[in-house]
């Protein structure tokens, strides 16, 4: 029916539930956050926080570094990645196992959930959630995927009420904790308005097979649909983006209107950009083939990166070049930078010697001792190929 997390979108858009779905993933803020619950994750299994970062790519172990786990002791302590399912018709629950990496084997009227942490004292259940990065989130009083992690760790456990917390981890400052809690008459509505939503999906979907149009509503929870690629509001923002449409007036009139649309319009396109590079990480995408045969892709491809100036050798040509009378004085000025072309350009404009002419000069004389290297990198872009036959 849904998962946990796609509570909060199945309740506010009907259409959510109805429409096609594309699964992306990759990009970077995507892989942050899935590294940074995994680093929890290991820990609160009893592994070592050292042991734990070592494991973490290297794209994003410094970030993570940066968590202050004394702040977090004592949510790390409590159960983590537990998965449920939450039965809509029955309003109970059942443990599925923990770490299960969503492979959640469950029946249509079921909804499947892992929660971060969940703990159980005498009288509620605890259910805690790590969010990361600054998107607005909907506070945990109003969050239907914590409400439906309180409802369904409350019936899998017995107890009557929850407390939830939303755990936001940032720039290695204490947590910001957004709380609420729920008492058994909250519990009861939100399992009725479960139950609501349950059959009002099972009679939109049976519209939408029988071609009728079920309507979307837009809203924050669009953010991460995985329906947005066939949603009738995001593909009509985008033909409008694309439309060539040279007569479209623009007056004082419909200014305001019509920058409300471009707005929209490039977010829209910021998403679908988005989407492509995610599923472009995963197999290259064609684009198109020329008359000639030569074809164009989407995906991952080797580039040069960057020239890498020796440091010992780049110190000894620049001083030559800059400071051959005043040495010592040169070498103490950069000592403490990293010898790259800009820390080499801001040295020479401070004697205001000529910048392209004296940095060229350089560049050449440590290219001619063999401190200059280019390797490659890994990008996602456009890249061609032309079968030689």
């Amino acid at each position: 029916m849904t998962t946990g997390s796609g509570i909060e979108r199945a309740l506010e858009c009907p259409a959510s539930s109805v429409l096609p779905h594309v699964y992306t993933s990759g990009s970077a803020h995507a892989t942050f956050g899935t590294e940074t619950h995994a680093y929890l994750e290991r820990i609160s299994g009893g592994m070592s926080p050292a042991d734990s970062l070592a494991l973490v790519d290297d794209e994003h172990r410094l970030t993570v570094a940066g968590i202050d786990l004394d702040d977090l002791r004592g949510d790390l302590a409590l159960s983590s990645e537990v998965a449920l399912a939450y039965n809509v018709v029955t309003d109970t629950a059942r443990v599925l196992g923990q770490s299960l990496g969503r492979a959640y084997d469950v029946t249509p009227d079921e909804v499947a959930m892992t929660l971060d942490l969940v703990g159980i004292t005498d009288d509620a259940v605890l259910v805690k959630d790590f969010k990361t990065g600054w998107s607005k989130r909907t506070p945990a009083a109003r969050n239907g995927q914590m409400r439906g992690g309180a409802l369904a760790a409350a019936r899998a456990f017995g107890r009557d009420s929850a407390r939830t917390e939303l755990i936001y981890l940032r720039d290695g400052r204490p947590a910001y904790r957004d709380r609420a809690e729920m008492d058994a008459i909250d519990l009861a509505a939100f399992a009725a308005e479960l139950r609501s939503m349950h059959a009002r999906i099972r009679v939109d979907r049976a519209r939408y097979a029988a071609g009728e149009h079920v309507a979307p509503r837009e809203g924050d929870h669009c953010k991460y649909c995985p329906a947005a690629w066939s949603c009738p509001a995001k593909t009509a923002i985008l033909r409008q983006a694309l439309a060539t449409d040279d007569n479209l007036p623009v007056t004082a009139a419909d200014a305001g209107a019509l920058w409300e649309r471009i707005g929209e319009a490039e977010k829209a396109l910021k998403a679908a950009k988005s989407k492509l590079i995610a599923l472009a990480s995963h197999e290259p995408l064609l684009v198109r083939v020329d008359e000639d045969g030569t074809e164009h892709w989407l995906g991952k491809h080797a580039t040069n990166g960057n020239e890498k100036l020796d440091a010992a050798i780049a110190l000894e040509e620049a001083t030559a070049v800059i400071a051959p009378s005043d040495e010592a004085a040169f070498v103490r000025e950069v000592a403490d930078l990293d010898v790259t072309k800009a820390a080499l350009a801001r040295a020479i404009k401070a004697r205001g010697l000529p910048p392209g002419k004296t940095l060229d000069t350089i560049i050449a004389r440590v290219r001619a001792r063999g401190g200059a290297t280019r390797g490659t990198r890994e990008t996602i872009g456009i890249y061609t190929h032309k079968d030689p036959t």
